[in-house]
């Protein structure tokens, strides 16, 4: 009865194809735009790349039944604002979907999958337009002060706005690969 009626909530809502993600990406940048002041440029910089995210669902997945989900919220308080945006798949992880395209190399492990695959152009694909979602979203973060988190496998990646650099955890398997997006205000 309630959900939809808090503009700065997106429960967590499964996305089984890509035409549930316009109207979510239009309520992420108006959160941007009109309580965190981004600049319209910057909301649809976060919106284009979530948007790409959310995509590799389908685009990197060798199962014929996939579905992802998304969620943001936004916490605090004026000037202490930060929106999270977490984005999972049950798709086939990084390492499986990286170690289709031999111009990857060998990948020999979870945690270097991830490091591998916030390079620009490393895709599953041998397309050179493939292959910029996560490294667009690692320089959202950069540009933002915000940080990044990427999990798939058994490893789980934190990048720091302040820290160009990412910070490898060992982590229980889970299937595919779970993203989240802190941004401040």
């Amino acid at each position: 009865r309630l959900r939809g009626s808090n503009p700065m909530l997106i429960e967590v809502t499964r996305i089984k194809d890509c035409s549930a993600l316009p109207a979510i990406l239009d309520q992420i940048v108006d959160v941007l735009i009109g309580t965190l002041r981004y600049k319209k440029y910057d909301a649809f910089d976060v919106a284009t790349a979530v948007s790409e995210v959310s995509q590799n669902t389908f685009d990197h997945n060798s199962k014929r039944m996939t579905y992802g989900f998304l969620a943001m919220q936004v916490y605090g308080a004026d000037k202490g604002r930060f929106l999270e945006i977490g984005i999972a798949d049950s798709a086939d992880g990084l390492a499986a979907s990286l170690a289709r395209n031999p111009k990857n190399g060998p990948i020999c492990s979870d945690g270097e999958a991830i490091l591998k695959a916030v390079q620009i152009g490393t895709s599953e694909y041998d397309d050179p337009t493939r292959g910029s979602g996560l490294y667009h979203l690692l320089q959202i973060a950069y540009r933002h002060q915000g940080c990044v988190q990427i999990r798939s496998g058994t490893a789980k990646v934190r990048y720091r706005g302040d820290k160009r650099q990412g910070w490898i955890f060992n982590v229980g398997r889970l299937p595919g690969v779970q993203v989240a997006l802190i941004l401040g205000s």
